[in-house]
């Protein structure tokens, strides 16, 4: 059918958070730096998580800093089996990820909430 597609989230995620940067008179170029280091922490949130819901909040404070968390329940890791379905190679890691997130990004954590099996992604970075 003409016009039909799929819903997705990572790009729903993605474009909400564009036109929120661009209405905020963010440059093109930091857009475009804040929503690659966003696709890749949220890829990572799907890709290692439960495949349940993902929170992902942002905002820009007066003094032009740009904050955001990602929030997702973790999933019970099977190393052998994840090696199997491809998950980790050569070439795809997830330390390759977290270097572009790194040089995105002017600081970023990673914090496991055992008691609540959760992921917390937080990440900043100041603007122009």
């Amino acid at each position: 059918m003409l016009g039909a597609g799929t819903f997705s989230p990572l790009q729903f995620v993605r474009s909400r958070l564009e036109y929120f940067l661009k209405r905020n008179g963010v440059s093109e170029e930091q857009i475009l730096d804040i929503s690659i280091g966003t696709t890749e922490a949220v890829e990572n949130t799907v890709k290692y998580g439960d495949g349940d819901l993902v929170e992902v909040k942002y905002s820009l404070d007066k003094s032009k800093v740009f904050r955001i968390s990602i929030l997702n329940q973790v999933g019970e890791m099977n190393l052998q089996s994840d090696i199997e379905r491809g998950k980790f190679s050569s070439t795809a890691t997830l330390m390759r990820g977290m270097m572009v997130m790194q040089k995105l990004f002017d600081t970023m954590d990673l914090d496991i909430i055992d008691e609540k099996k959760q992921a917390l992604f937080t990440a900043e970075k100041k603007l122009p």
